[in-house]
């Protein structure tokens, strides 16, 4: 048991270390897996600008999904090699929102001595079958990343909109961070006085949308002096070339 307690510790601690390092959680799919009634998986990665490095202490996560008709329901989380495994099954078409909380906790460093408290969001939206509408859902994430206008395909250079929500309310003048899965140099954009920001999707892959926002207003006397908080939106599977369309 004592040994057991000394390896969770370490594990806790390389999360921690990791976090303030700046990695963070995120969320990706193999579109060609999902159908309706077959079980599928999520895989859910750590690590910096979509390079997975290994997989975060699962105790510490909770992950759930938003059904088409936007019910939620708990989703087990399993311990894979250099990831967490996050399997559900998608019972019809429609749009299902999978939405992951990793409570990275209170810690202080050397380099940062007054303790912070370390959270982190994931979410990413898989449409199962032909629904052709586009699609939003807030799901309630302390700080969310609203996409308004997902739609079942997005291609290279098409614009994706979004909206930056801390507790409910539009964030403006923060910074959304782009990574593609294939590019080399990150985008950066600024939230306007709604929230909202653009994004071209100049190339193909996976794209994951990062904002990291810090509360002192959210600090606790003598325990820790500020939140951080971090959440991440993607998209998963752009391809061909969207100026070619119109």
């Amino acid at each position: 048991m004592k040994e057991k307690n000394i390896k969770k510790e370490i594990a806790d601690l390389e999360d921690i270390l990791d976090i303030v390092r700046g990695h963070e959680i995120w969320l990706e799919y193999d579109k060609s897996k999902i159908r309706a009634g077959e079980k599928t998986e999520c895989t859910l990665g750590f690590g910096h600008n979509m390079k997975n490095e290994r997989a975060v202490n699962a105790e510490k996560v909770k992950a759930n999904v938003f059904n088409p008709e936007n019910e939620k329901r708990d989703l087990d989380i399993n311990v894979g090699d250099k990831y967490l495994i996050i399997p559900f099954t998608p019972e019809h078409e429609g749009f299902y929102t999978i939405v992951v909380e990793y409570d990275g906790g209170v810690k202080s460093l050397p380099h940062a001595p007054e303790p912070k408290y370390y959270c982190q969001y994931a979410k990413t939206i898989i449409n199962v079958g032909h629904v052709l509408e586009e699609y939003r859902l807030t799901t309630g994430q302390e700080l969310e990343i609203i996409p308004l206008n997902f739609k079942k395909h997005c291609h290279t250079g098409e614009k994706v909109a979004l909206q930056v929500l801390y507790d409910g309310t539009a964030l403006p003048d923060e910074v959304v961070t782009a990574i593609c899965s294939s590019c080399e140099n990150p985008i950066e954009v600024k939230t306007d006085s709604k929230g909202k920001a653009t994004i071209e999707l100049n190339k193909d892959g996976n794209w994951m949308f990062m904002v990291k926002h810090k509360d002192p207003e959210k600090g606790v006397r003598d325990l820790y002096d500020e939140k951080a908080i971090t959440a991440t939106f993607t998209v998963i599977g752009v391809h061909g070339d969207f100026s070619r369309r119109i």
